[in-house]
């Protein structure tokens, strides 16, 4: 099976922990995130604008904070911390939903909503950041896309599960105790990964600690031209992704079983992009290069944002959720992540965990803000609708610009390290 990823004898260990890492990862996180999405709109779906702004403030205070965890920490330690913090956080919510009173459900439900959400972005951004040290640029181009697939079988495996608890907190909190188990497997397949790096050289660096201050990756993001421009995507994707999950969670909001038609969503769209990874990332980047294949997302926001401009029903939402979200995971995340092989290890950490969180913080306030204001025009979703599908036009023409900036650099890069070789 292993023929069928072009992976070569060297890269097929390093790729197979890589994405039994991801998948604990994925399984996890699907496990809670229908839960996450109910107790959002267990007072109605009008309280997810403030919610995100909240969310965005909660990113504001963590960041730096895990800036400065990251400084004094080995580059190999720095994702079982990570996830070690995050299985205590599991627990304590664990904690509150058995022992406090039901009446404090909903704001408890609200804080859970918000930490997950800031969590889901770490413990995925960390994991890649991880991959991007043990993988060099070119076998990022095969490894990335099997080891997102393994991300994808656990993330199927998450929400098949989720679907078959009943409805109803007392049934779904219990999620969290698996979640919380699994981030352990991910703790060992990561060290796994780090022992069978390509290189001697990589898991040298693993063992190397951070420099600079918590503030180290703002000043490269600022001065740094390519890494403004992957922030810049990060935005476009983000906002996408916000207007399309308003409109989502308004439509599930208006129905019942929110938990399970939530996690509906979620089994065919990991269901869907299991197979695109598996058969077609790989192949799609090498042949079509990183501007097409970072592409296809913009084009299915642009189509299907007008489709529901139109209808918007639980089916309708279902297949553009399912076919844009399988494009997201399925080529534009594998893709993304190339982007940073670019840069040096320690800016990989800094920059990919920052851009990640702080260019969906953006656009979680843009897209909620749009949100308010358009429900103060007294203007329903089909005109978000509309306007979502404009900005995917603007998205597809930002990507053809990166997709070939990248190609540059990469292309200095290494010219560079092949000088210093023959030097």
């Amino acid at each position: 099976m292993l023929k069928l990823f072009d992976l070569r004898p060297d890269e097929r260990r390093p790729t197979l922990w890589a994405a039994l890492c991801y998948f604990c990862v994925l399984f996890s996180w699907y496990l809670i995130r229908p839960l996450r999405e109910a107790l959002g709109i267990r007072e109605g779906a009008e309280a997810l604008p403030y919610l995100m702004i909240g969310t965005v403030l909660l990113a504001a205070l963590t960041n730096p904070l895990i800036a400065r965890v990251l400084d004094k920490r080995t580059r190999g330690d720095a994702l079982q911390f990570a996830y070690r913090a995050v299985q205590v956080c599991l627990l304590l919510f664990w904690l509150g939903f058995q022992l406090l009173p039901e009446a404090s459900h909903t704001w408890l439900g609200y804080a859970f909503y918000s930490t997950s959400s800031v969590v889901n972005l770490l413990i995925v951004s960390v994991f890649w950041s991880l991959g991007n040290e043990c993988f060099s640029s070119e076998s990022a181009r095969r490894s990335f896309g099997p080891a997102a697939a393994g991300g994808s079988l656990g993330a199927i495996c998450g929400s098949f599960t989720a679907s078959l608890v009943p409805d109803g907190l007392d049934y779904s909190t219990q999620l969290l105790i698996p979640a919380a188990l699994l981030l352990y497997g991910a703790i060992l397949a990561g060290r796994r990964l780090l022992a069978n790096a390509q290189t001697h050289e990589a898991r040298a660096r693993a063992q190397q600690a951070f420099h600079g201050s918590a503030w180290s990756g703002w000043r490269d993001l600022v001065h740094d031209r390519f890494a403004l421009l992957i922030f810049g995507y990060m935005c476009f994707h983000a906002i996408a992704g916000t207007w399309a999950y308003f409109v989502q969670a308004e439509v599930v909001a208006a129905s019942g079983e929110h938990v399970t038609k939530f996690a509906y969503i979620d089994l065919s769209t990991n269901t869907l992009t299991f197979f695109l990874q598996l058969l077609l990332v790989g192949r799609l980047v090498q042949r079509s290069g990183v501007a097409w294949t970072l592409s296809v997302l913009p084009l299915i926001t642009i189509v299907g944002f007008l489709v529901l401009a139109g209808s918007q029903t639980y089916v309708t939402v279902l297949l553009f959720q399912t076919l844009r979200r399988a494009a997201s995971y399925g080529f534009s995340k594998p893709t993304r992540e190339m982007l940073f092989s670019v840069f040096s290890a320690e800016q990989k950490y800094k920059l990919k965990n920052l851009i990640d969180v702080a260019g969906y913080r953006v656009a979680d306030v843009l897209g909620s803000s749009s949100r308010i204001l358009l429900a103060a025009l007294n203007t329903g979703a089909s005109t978000l609708c509309f306007i979502a599908a404009g900005s995917g036009v603007a998205w597809l023409a930002y990507n053809q610009f990166l997709g070939r900036v990248f190609a540059r650099r990469l292309a200095g890069k290494q010219a560079a390290a092949g000088a210093g070789g023959e030097a």
